[in-house]
């Protein structure tokens, strides 16, 4: 009987290690799905800051597609503008020109 009674109180007892031993587990397991879960919610941070920086750098493309347009525009629309410029500075020279010619001739035909 008595040794039946230590086999009862060392079964007893593994049960209790074992049950200790089981909640530790458990206990690091909770550890373990909150870490993991915390890095998920980094993960999905640092993945909507990487959407952010390429949603920036297109932007700043398409700033810069739009400004390079633009400046094409510009360039389209002042270039005859300059042409028209240009033509108007040589005709401005021509009748300058013949104005200085005039006055000589005057001058030639008054003397």
């Amino acid at each position: 009987r008595l040794e039946e009674a230590r086999e009862a109180i060392e079964m007893y007892q593994e049960s209790v290690a074992l049950r200790k031993e089981y909640e530790d587990c458990k206990a690091a397991r909770a550890v373990a799905e909150g870490r993991l879960e915390a890095m998920d919610l980094e993960c999905d941070h640092h993945r909507r800051q990487a959407e952010i920086a390429h949603l920036e750098a297109a932007r700043a493309t398409m700033d810069r597609d739009l400004a390079d347009q633009a400046r094409a525009r510009m360039v389209y629309v002042l270039a005859p503008l300059q042409d028209g410029r240009h033509e108007a500075a040589e005709r401005v020279k021509e009748l300058r020109r013949d104005l200085r010619e005039a006055r000589r001739r005057m001058e030639e035909q008054s003397s």
